[in-house]
């Protein structure tokens, strides 16, 4: 019986959490954070959103397809740096050493930020990695998905060459 007892806390207590985890939708404004990047400097979304697309990226170093897809959002990034396209990779809950390391190994051009207790992840309902959000420059939400497919990089095209 006492198990039971044990179970069900343990059960209505990972329920409590999933049921106060946020969703965000496509047209809602983007949650705004601060954290850190791997050089100690402070990374604060709404400083970029307002003139740029942002697609952030969120992942962790133990998942084997975040690890081969920072390849492609690296390319993304280098193709339309210059029309306004900002990255922001979100590293969830891993320790700066590690983090580092993956940055390196991998020469990422953009900045990865220390997302070490989650915090942004749960503000955009992150529930699986690799997952992307892409905001436009109004900083509205336009696409969120686990892998930037054809929809998604037909979002992002579209929102670069805007007035272009």
């Amino acid at each position: 019986m006492k198990w039971i007892k044990i179970l069900f806390i343990v059960f209505f207590l990972l329920g409590v959490s999933v049921l106060s985890q946020a969703e965000v939708k496509v047209g809602e404004v983007a949650p705004d954070f601060n954290l850190e990047d791997t050089e100690g400097n402070l990374i604060t979304l709404s400083d970029y959103k307002d003139n740029n697309v942002v697609v952030l990226d969120f992942f962790t170093s133990w998942c084997p397809t975040c690890v081969r897809y920072l390849s492609e959002v690296n390319k993304c990034f280098g193709a339309y740096k210059d029309k306004g396209l900002i990255v922001i990779g979100v590293d969830i809950e891993e320790p700066l050493a590690k983090v580092k390391k993956l940055v390196k190994k991998h020469k990422l051009n953009y900045p990865v930020v220390l997302d070490l207790k989650a915090e942004a992840a749960s503000s955009y309902g992150v529930r699986g990695v690799p997952y992307m959000v892409i905001i436009d420059k109004t900083g509205k939400i336009k696409w969120t998905g686990h892998m930037l497919n054809n929809e998604g990089r037909t979002t992002l095209k579209e929102l670069l060459n805007e007035g272009n």
